[in-house]
């Protein structure tokens, strides 16, 4: 000891476990359609996240469209949720045949109710009719 200090350091190591989080996210669909037609755009895709508790922060949502829905990152639309005032960025990449967005929020966000658009893949199992002429 010296002039009354001592000094010691140690490392260690902090987890934070975060509490029940449960976003929802869902596909406005007029009439209550639970399908978007093959070739269709601008299908409004609606995101919901709480942190559960006010004093909470949320700080990032992640969506997953599985390799297996055939969705490309070209389709999708994030004007709405990056000009969301609680956003600080959203992104959407490829990550291991699967579309990934993140969405990362500002300091003190403890909720989003946000959307995103997706134009559905194109396909040709359906009868497309444009062209048409009288």
């Amino acid at each position: 000891i010296s002039d009354n200090t001592y000094t010691d350091t140690d490392s260690f190591t902090i987890t934070v476990k975060p509490g029940d989080v449960n976003p929802t996210v869902a596909l406005a669909l007029g009439g209550g359609a639970s399908a978007i037609k093959e070739d269709s755009v601008d299908n409004e895709v609606s995101i919901k996240a709480s942190s559960g508790n006010a004093t909470d922060e949320l700080t990032t949502v992640v969506v997953t469209f599985p390799g297996s829905t055939g969705v490309d990152v070209g389709e999708l639309d994030l004007g709405a949720l990056t000009s969301d005032a609680s956003v600080a960025s959203a992104v959407a990449v490829l990550d291991n045949g699967n579309v990934v967005i993140t969405v990362t929020l500002k300091p003190g966000v403890t909720s989003l109710d946000s959307s995103f658009k997706l134009d559905a893949p194109v396909g040709d199992s359906d009868v497309d009719l444009s062209g048409i002429t009288v």
